[in-house]
């Protein structure tokens, strides 16, 4: 009888002990979110990350502010891009995004999805689906609608940044990653306001993909002496020179 206690004694403190080691692992990334350095100044917020896949977390613990500007330091990993391609909340007036101290952390993550394209034959449509990921490729699948068109659902794995700000109609200015050597497909497609685009070194850029800048109205200057590939629409609606 005293040796089954003494197990059933044993048995309840391991148990104990496992869920003492499970609490503790739970909490390191609160401590690494903690450790997260951030800086306000008039709606520009400056912001160190402790780890990729972050800076949700470092934004929701800003005071209630408008983000006019986000200038990032650390890894990033494609939840910290799908935070930056939302553009809304705070980041729904955003004019600045400055990347060019950061890497990319390619994690294979989703990071973007939009539909890119549309049909009047047959109600077809194109959803463009993007993946943080080293892999540099492209999968489509299709589907027929049943009514003469296709359903085509295109995912981009890819580290080229493609598709993260479609749409953002406020941004004004965008610093680029150092080491950026493409502008991917409808990186700024829409942003109707963009003025300028900052590069390390504009001479390593060597292509721009389709769609990059197109119905970017208000850029008009953009040297880019590397480039060699042009994609289709790439500066459609834009007014570079």
């Amino acid at each position: 009888m005293g040796s089954a206690r003494r197990n059933y004694f044993f048995m309840i403190m391991k148990k104990l002990f496992l869920l003492v080691v499970a609490a503790m692992v739970s909490v390191i990334p609160l401590f690494a979110q903690d450790s997260t350095q951030k800086a306000v100044n008039d709606g520009i917020v400056d912001i160190t990350l402790s780890a990729p896949n972050t800076l949700r977390y470092a934004l929701a613990d800003l005071e209630a502010v408008s983000i006019t500007g986000l200038v990032l330091h650390g890894e990033l990993g494609s939840d910290d891009l799908a935070v930056i391609h939302s553009h809304t909340g705070r980041l729904s007036e955003i004019e600045v995004v400055d990347l060019s101290d950061v890497t990319l952390v390619a994690d294979e993550g989703q990071y973007a999805s939009f539909q890119a394209a549309k049909s009047d034959v047959g109600m077809g449509k194109t959803t463009n689906t993007y993946f943080l990921s080293d892999r540099n490729e492209t999968v489509t699948d299709r589907e027929d609608t049943g009514l003469g068109g296709f359903y085509n659902d295109v995912k981009i794995y890819t580290t080229d940044l493609g598709g993260l700000l479609y749409g953002c109609t406020s941004l004004k200015k965008v610093l680029l990653p150092k080491g950026q050597k493409s502008i991917g497909d409808r990186m700024f497609t829409n942003c109707t306001a963009l003025e300028e685009l900052v590069l390390e070194d504009e001479s390593k850029v060597t292509a721009v993909k389709d769609e990059a800048f197109k119905g970017c109205a208000s850029l008009v200057n953009l040297r880019l002496s590397g480039l060699r590939t042009i994609g289709n629409n790439a500066f459609e609606g834009a007014q570079v020179s």
